[in-house]
């Protein structure tokens, strides 16, 4: 009956909670326990099936890692065979790890360690999980009480029933008890009216109730009371059975054997028990085994099955202890854990809940999981946390972020304690962070204090040329007494000052070496020799105020200047950076620390970015009541006059500035972004807005740091730079004397002034012209304003009175430029007229360099022609100058034109030109009456530079004008060559003469007089040189008459001889009409040019009376036909030999006095031709002159016969061989 009534109460239970779903599962959470329905495990649960039913095998292994699936294994089998499950006992004992701060109170020790058990009572817990595993009434004889249950009901009952067993016993002995009990009921009742049976019943009840309250009072009694003390006489002893030092089990040997004799428990299955780390226990166990299966009384088998690990035992231990090992292969580990985790995903992505979890997250995080359990319940926990903190508040968080949070939550439970109390690694990672930026940003700050101290000492340096200081050196290390000029090192090595002049020297190279000596001029020009007692301190002054010189001279300050806005790109970009970009861009331990480090799963989700400056959002509720902790040190810092970070956070920004009083406004501490953000964008803080602005333009370092920092990030750009210009009309000055401030940096501080300010405020702005300076010098200014109102932009170019020399027009508005060019802002120069031609007329635009002119006529803009009409110089040097140029012939006069009065200038139009004058009065002929001296200096320059095309007709009209000048002259020789060949047909003999009487050299001379003919000679001779007159004679310009050859003879002498030679017919005409000296008279004789008629007329006419030896000698020589006189007086000129010659040369036309004349005066061999008194024979050697000579004495009758022979004559000296002419004389009559 109770047994039905207990069962009843369980259904309705069931009842009661199936319709509450108590038991409905929620989908996606799972819970801890181990499975009853293991995957892949058939193997293990056939192993377990054959060892339980080996009757050897009674001592069982279940052996794998933490984690691995043991127990799942078990909850399997016992489901699976549901006999066994019946008779089986699982008992499971272990020591799990706790911080130490539950377990001690001091924060000093925060390890972690498991709690210590003994080993009796792990005994103690074994034997409780026993005796507490079935009911009191299954061991009643056991010593081991425990209480239970006392149930009224089942008293009552037993009551009863003892009471229904006791009437018969008392009827059987006692009969007139009960008959007595019997009559008073009946009497009771009869008083109170009732029948028997009524009195009966209701005395029945009585007594039910009765043994109710006995019931209830029994159950009360016995569970209130209970023996607390037994006190003995003093001299009882009380001895115990001698087991004080045996162990739990041997104590308690006798009940277990009771125990598992009583029951039918045959199977053990012990978990957990490796945890404990006490391998004795498992001793105990296995000897229970034993005991327990060699008891007689106990029939069944008794199988113990262990849940293990792998090292619980060493190798040969581990075999001897088990009968059987069941290895257990874990079912998850740090390699396959992301696959478990992606199903899990899976699992709820097809039962409707999807996760934004990528699977590169997965496998990131999957190698710190190796535990199923862990995994299972990072998943519930997960659910839980995003479910109340991300969907409870509809805020849009990162799944992936707040899973890796669970992970570390799971892995490192008391660092995330800690992390919740904005303590432990976690802070100190971002500490780090914080840490480390400061110091980048300190380093970068000193580096462009140094930079901008290296040029701001530069631009203080008043010797701003390396030329300049080295000069200033020279002078210095003579004490200011004069300039050295050579610096001798080591007693060899000599620097002289042009080397010092010479490049970038170095002044440093003077210190490495020790000076011997200097030597220098004085103030007086005299050498002398100096000492400098600091040279190596003035090398090194001076070697460092070169190199900030060099800052200021060349590229090296640009360079310094991007260099400081680089670091000042660092500095803001390194203040924005996330954990996550700093580990990737530097190295871990440069911004973490050791402690940070060591936590590997901290450091991984720090560099992956799963965990980053946001992790408060994932683990805390958000309240949008107050403001935060963050909040209020924010304004205890600006109360305190502490500075703080420009991006300080602020999360509560309104109620921030209301905490805030307007006094606060005024100070440094007060700057934060988020703070005047919120002021901008909102009304009704005007005051305190006005003060934070009216602060920034203080020009203090700190005011601007925070400018060019809160320019970049502010939403309400427009109103910020309206309200600070209107507080800081000096703003612009500021920017554009910052020598540390990049080109790229003012330019957008130009475009945001002139797009959000109005023009007056401009105006105002441009102090020191600084404003226009900056627009027109910088070429891309109006292409960076671009984006702005064409309309503001031309104001703003007007009001400033801009004029470019050096803008981009290209994507500029049409509007803008085309004002530019109508109103001539534009400077006269290369790169605008390109761009503007390229502006206007692209296919033109390539001829701007080569023909500028010519192009700009092309384009026939007459805004753009009268500006450059009207800037002429400037379009000369700026452009005509810049290198060659091929304008057309028209366009380069027009220039040379407007140009006529400014030498230099043309002169730059000349040099630069191709141009080539085809007829040289189309350059500027018509301005020759107006401007002469003007066209003549000109036309000098056009004949300079071959400006004009080489002809005669050219020289001719320059010469029409201007004569011969000295450039012509200098034109004429320097091209004499080209000329020849040239048509000289209309050159008159003024020209000729002209030229003739020029101061032109003599080699142009030469080449070009034969070009030349003259109709009338008339150039005196006296103003010729005698070169130029030979020249002259030569190419018979001079014709001979009488007076020319007269006035040749007075201005000449000299000349004379060429100029009858190269006119010898007319000589000879004229030759009695002229008078000749002897000395011409020879050489015009003896010239090899005289021809022969001419020699005879010479020799004829002027050889009697100036006869000359070498005239006689040439006539010995040379046979002309002369006259007796001639000979007589040549053969008075001759000495014997040279007679001899000529006799025989003028043998014909001797006559034989004349014979005997010569032979008297010959004498020798013929003397004997002397006498001719009588007849006589005379011998003559045989030659030929002899052959001649007789035979002219046979024509002239001088001998009468001759024959050739033997001599006649006797003697030893006479050779009788030697033929010989033997003359008869005729004797004279």
């Amino acid at each position: 009956m109770i047994k039905y009534i207990r069962n009843l109460h369980r259904s309705a239970n069931a009842f009661y909670e199936k319709r509450l779903n108590l038991h409905q599962p929620i989908i996606g959470y799972r819970d801890l326990l181990p499975v009853d329905d293991i995957q892949n495990g058939d193997e293990y649960l056939n192993a377990l099936s054959w060892a339980f039913k080996n009757k050897r095998v009674k001592n069982i292994a279940l052996a794998g890692p933490y984690g691995a699936g043991k127990s799942s294994i078990i909850e399997s089998f016992l489901k699976k065979h549901w006999r066994i499950r019946r008779r089986s006992l699982r008992i499971s004992m272990a020591s799990f790890e706790i911080n130490s701060e539950i377990c001690n109170s001091t924060e000093q020790d925060d390890k972690k360690h498991k709690t210590p058990i003994e080993k009796e009572e792990i005994e103690h817990g074994i034997l409780k999980q026993l005796f507490y595993k079935v009911g009191y009434g299954k061991i009643p004889q056991s010593r081991y009480r425990k209480l239970h249950k006392i149930s009224a009901l089942w008293t009552w009952v037993k009551l009863v029933f003892i009471t229904l067993l006791a009437i018969p016993f008392v009827y059987a002995f006692k009969t007139e008890f009960l008959t007595e009990i019997k009559e008073s009921v009946v009497s009771a009742g009869e008083s109170l009216n009732l029948s028997e049976v009524w009195a009966i019943g209701i005395f029945i009840m009585l007594t039910a109730a009765v043994l109710g309250i006995i019931s209830y009072a029994y159950k009360s009694l016995l569970s209130r009371y209970t023996i607390r003390k037994v006190s003995l006489p003093s001299d009882t002893v009380v001895e115990g059975g001698g087991e004080g030092d045996e162990s739990v089990f041997s104590k308690y040997l006798d009940e277990i054997f009771y125990f598992f004799e009583v029951t039918r428990y045959q199977y053990v299955f012990f978990e957990d028990l490796d945890r404990l780390d006490d391998p004795s226990i498992f001793v105990h166990l296995r000897e229970l085994n034993t005991l327990l299966n060699n008891y007689d009384i106990i029939h069944s088998k008794l199988v113990f099955v262990y849940a293990v690990k792998d090292d619980i035992f060493s190798d040969e231990d581990r075999t001897k202890f088990f009968d059987f090992i069941i290895p257990v292969v874990p079912i998850i580990n740090s390699t396959n854990s992301g696959e478990v985790f992606t199903a899990m995903l899976e699992r709820a992505r097809q039962s409707g809940t999807e996760h934004c979890i990528s699977q590169e997250f997965i496998l990131d995080v999957s190698p710190y999981i190796s535990d199923m359990r862990v995994l299972q319940n990072i998943y519930n926990e997960f659910l839980v946390y995003k479910g109340t903190i991300k969907a409870g508040q509809e805020l849009e968080l990162d799944d992936e972020k707040m899973m890796a949070l669970i992970v570390f939550k799971n892995l490192y439970p008391s660092e995330f304690a800690d992390l919740q109390k904005e303590k432990g690694v976690v802070k100190r990672a971002f500490e780090d962070k914080r840490s480390f930026i400061a110091t980048r940003q300190k380093t970068a700050q000193d580096e462009i204090d140094r930079l901008s101290t290296l040029i701001e000492e530069a631009k203080a340096d008043t010797l701003h040329r390396t030329k300049e200081l080295k000069a200033a050196f020279l002078c210095e290390i003579t004490g200011w007494k004069g300039t050295a000029y050579c610096i001798r090192l080591d007693y060899s090595t000599d620097v002289y000052a042009s080397e010092i002049f010479t490049g970038a020297f170095d002044f440093l190279s003077l210190a490495r070496k020790e000076i011997y000596g200097i030597r220098m001029m004085d103030l007086n020009g005299n050498n002398r020799n100096a000492s400098c007692d600091n040279f190596l301190e003035l090398c090194q002054i001076y070697s460092r105020r070169a190199e900030r010189i060099e800052l200021v001279e060349g590229k090296e300050k640009r360079k310094r200047i991007e260099e400081i806005a680089q670091l000042k790109n660092q500095q803001q970009n390194i203040r924005y950076k996330t954990m996550r970009e700093l580990l990737t861009e530097f190295k871990v331990d440069a911004v973490l620390s050791e402690n940070v480090m060591n936590n590997k799963l901290l450091s991984f989700m720090l560099r992956r970015g799963y965990l980053d400056e946001d992790y408060a959002t994932y683990i805390n509720y958000f309240k949008g009541t107050s403001i935060t902790k963050s909040d209020m040190n924010f304004i205890l810092a600006v109360k305190n006059l502490e500075m703080t970070e420009f991006e300080y956070p602020i999360s509560k920004t309104p109620q921030v500035i209301q905490r805030l009083q307007p006094y606060e406004f005024r100070q440094k501490s007060i700057y934060n972004y988020a703070l005047l953000e919120e002021l901008l964008g909102t009304e009704g803080e005007s005051e305190k807005r006005d003060l934070f602005i009216e602060q920034l333009s203080d020009e203090d370092e700190r005011s601007w740091a925070f400018i060019d920092g809160f320019i970049d990030v502010t939403k309400n750009l427009e109103l910020f730079i309206t309200l600070l210009a209107e507080a800081w009309p000096r703003m612009w000055l500021y920017i554009s004397n910052r020598a540390t401030l990049s080109y790229e940096r003012k330019s957008h501080y130009l475009l945001v002034l002139v797009r959000f300010i109005d023009i007056d405020s401009l105006v105002a702005m441009n102090r020191e012209s600084s404003l226009s300076h900056f627009i027109e010098e910088n070429e891309d200014s109006l292409q960076r304003l671009a984006s702005v109102d064409a309309d503001k932009v031309y104001s703003v170019i007007n009001w400033l009175d801009l004029r470019f020399d050096n803008a981009i027009i290209e994507k500029v508005p049409r509007e803008v430029v085309d004002a530019i060019i109508e109103e001539s802002r534009y400077g006269i120069n290369l790169t605008m007229l390109k761009r503007i031609v390229k502006f206007l007329n692209p296919d033109l635009v390539a001829g701007v360099e080569n023909r500028p002119y010519s192009t700009l006529n092309e384009l026939e803009c007459d805004s753009i022609l009268q500006n450059v009409r009207n800037h002429i110089p400037e379009f000369v040097n700026e452009i005509v100058a810049q290198g060659s140029m091929d304008d057309l012939e028209d366009d380069v006069a027009d220039l040379l034109e407007r140009t006529i009065d400014n030498a230099m200038l043309y002169d730059i139009v000349l040099s630069h030109e191709t141009v080539c004058f085809e007829d040289i009065l189309s350059c500027c002929g018509n301005l020759v009456s107006d401007k002469r001296d003007a066209v003549q200096m000109l036309w000098s320059a056009l004949l300079k530079e071959d400006k004009i095309y080489l002809s005669w007709k050219n020289i001719y009209e320059y010469w029409e004008q201007f004569k011969f000048d000295k450039v012509l002259l200098e034109y004429i020789e320097n091209n004499s060559d080209k000329l020849k060949g040239q048509s000289t047909d209309f050159l008159d003999d003024d020209f000729i003469g002209d030229f003739i009487a020029s101061e032109v050299d003599d080699r142009a001379f030469g080449e070009l007089l034969p070009e030349l003919r003259m109709q009338d000679f008339n150039v005196p001779l006296s103003s010729l040189s005698e070169h130029r007159v030979l020249k002259l004679i030569y190419l018979k310009f001079i014709p001979f008459t009488v007076p020319q050859y007269d006035e040749m003879q007075d201005c000449c002498p000299n000349l004379c001889e060429p100029f009858i030679l190269w006119n010898q017919r007319a000589f000879r005409e004229l030759i009695n009409d002229v008078s000749l000296t002897s000395q011409l008279i020879e050489n015009l004789v003896l010239s090899k040019d005289s021809e022969n008629e001419t020699k005879i007329e010479i020799i004829n006419t002027y050889g009697a009376e100036s006869m000359t030896q070498r005239i006689a000698e040439y006539l010995c020589a040379a046979r002309f036909d002369i006259s007796q006189e001639i000979f007589d007086a040549a053969w008075n000129m001759l000495d014997i030999h040279k007679q001899e010659k000529l006799m025989f040369m003028y043998l014909a036309m001797l006559d034989d006095k004349s014979l005997a004349s010569c032979f008297s005066d010959l004498g020798g061999d013929y003397a004997d031709f002397v006498d001719r008194i009588s007849r006589h024979k005379v011998e003559l050697k045989c030659s030929d002159n002899n052959r001649r000579l007789v035979q002219r004495l046979k024509e002239v009758d001088y001998i009468t016969s001759y024959s050739e022979g033997k001599s006649a004559k006797k003697g030893k000296d006479i050779d009788q061989d030697c033929k010989v002419i033997q003359c008869w004389i005729k004797a004279e009559e």
